[in-house]
């Protein structure tokens, strides 16, 4: 059943399970191969058009007084921005109320979507999801194992997670790394045979430069750089720590550049949460506030797409990673945030856990 469309055809099929390939085709431009009950995968470079593919199924949805879609995240900045894109509210703006259904604060109004970070789950028990939604579930399933803010009550979490994954409708998973093993792990928590549809769209390609040497020096690049950017355009740089972001910050300060920071301690601000949702929409107003250069970490990397003038970014796009706990997946993704074919200048640490991987990438400089 796949609310009344015609099944797909299977290009493959992996024991009992469904495999659909849709070539270098954008899933929202695909949605008739989506169904609408069980359990769904979508696998995908980033701006293979998971995000915006969801947001429409979500939208298309029918809700009962008692039914929501969820989306369970891992990141406060990710699961803002499901809100935005789905015309939901995150939970920390939400009242969920004795009849279980959702109240959006800042509307007045009730809501059909709610978006959630891991430790909010166990608010959560009451809620009936018709719709549960998992965007990049290795980070998400990681989150939830490891992470300290979890860590009370993780039994809990992971029970709500698994009543939710065996009662909703249609299960969503997505991202650009799902495996055989995750499909399985997911298949055992939702009791049913996974649909996996696969975009190869690949992401966008760019030059890439590897730099060598040590992290002082590729930052002194990056502030050369940012000091030559043109008045009417800004730099853009990523890194995997918020104290490297931090020190940058502080010398660009020092060269009498305004940064413009995000991270996991800036996206609630209205400021962050209105660039984060814009696709960069925001930064020729925040280029008339005076910023210059816009330094973001892994907080911010995954779900946000900054695809609207991109022709105002200066220069080369600077990706440092000290890769200490950042995966070299989470890196490729932090490199491909923004949507433009700008080369890209990566330093990784060499005894940090992505080099060996991410390496590679050299490859394609030009």
């Amino acid at each position: 059943a796949n609310g009344g469309m015609d099944a797909p055809e299977p290009s493959a099929e992996t024991q009992s399970r469904t495999v659909v390939e849709i070539g270098n085709d954008e899933f929202f431009n695909r949605l008739d191969v989506i169904p609408r009950h069980g359990l769904v995968a979508l696998k995908g470079q980033p701006g293979s058009g998971k995000t915006t593919a969801i947001a429409e199924i979500v939208k298309a949805t029918e809700y009962t007084a008692n039914e929501i879609a969820l989306s369970v995240t891992h990141l406060e900045s990710l699961g803002r921005q499901h809100a935005v894109d789905c015309n939901g509210v995150y939970m920390s703006d939400a009242i969920i109320t004795d009849d279980r259904r959702v109240f959006n604060e800042a509307t007045n109004t009730y809501s059909d979507f709610l978006s959630v970070c891991a430790p909010s789950l166990a608010k959560c028990l009451r809620l009936r999801g018709k719709l549960l939604i998992i965007d990049e579930p290795y980070p998400l399933m990681e989150f939830i194992l490891s992470s300290q803010p979890c860590k009370e009550e993780r039994a809990f979490i992971i029970q709500i997670l698994s009543q939710l994954l065996l009662t909703a409708d249609l299960v969503i998973i997505a991202g650009a790394e799902i495996d055989e093993a995750l499909l399985q792990q997911f298949e055992v928590l939702a009791a049913r045979d996974a649909v996996l549809i696969e975009s190869r769209r690949q992401a966008l390609p760019y030059p890439v430069e590897m730099l060598t040497g040590k992290l002082d020096e590729a930052i002194c690049d990056y502030l050369d750089q940012a000091q030559s950017t043109e008045d009417d355009k800004i730099s853009m740089l990523f890194c995997d720590t918020k104290s490297t972001q931090e020190m940058i910050a502080l010398r660009l300060e020092e060269l009498g550049i305004k940064s413009f920071i995000h991270n996991g301690d800036t996206s609630g601000d209205a400021l962050q949460r209105s660039y984060a949702s814009s696709s960069g929409l925001d930064i020729p107003a925040l280029i008339k506030d005076g910023y210059r250069a816009f330094l973001h970490t892994p907080s911010c990397g995954i779900g946000i797409s900054i695809k609207n003038n991109t022709d105002l970014i200066d220069g080369d796009i600077y990706c440092l990673f000290e890769a200490k706990t950042i995966t070299p997946e989470g890196m490729a993704q932090m490199c491909d945030r923004a949507r433009s074919g700008h080369k890209r200048r990566v330093f990784c640490h060499e005894k940090g856990r992505g080099y060996s991987r991410l390496t590679p990438l050299g490859k394609q400089t030009t």
